[in-house]
């Protein structure tokens, strides 16, 4: 479901919209930790078989999702303006 979070829901947009320069990288974003959650699954497919450990591939897995949720939820920009703010409380 993570997989379809990243490489689907968070990509849509409205018809006829066309997307801006900034949701367009974030659609970029989305694709590559989709992707990135996808090929994560196969090695713990294979890992599995080989009666290997899934810690790492489910590791990367989930680090994928949380960086696209990050991106959707606008983090970034938030922690940034938080870090701003608390700079500026020091500074005075």
């Amino acid at each position: 479901m993570f997989a379809v979070f990243s490489l689907w829901l968070f990509r849509k947009t409205r018809t006829g919209d066309e997307p801006s320069a900034d949701k367009q990288r974030q659609d970029a974003i989305y694709l590559l930790c989709g992707i990135g959650i996808l090929t994560s699954m196969a090695w713990a497919v294979i890992a599995r078989m080989t009666g290997r450990s899934i810690f790492w591939p489910e590791s990367f897995a989930l680090g994928f999702f949380a960086w696209s949720w990050l991106v959707k939820g606008r983090a970034l920009a938030s922690i940034g303006s938080t870090l701003a703010t608390t700079k500026n409380k020091f500074t005075k």
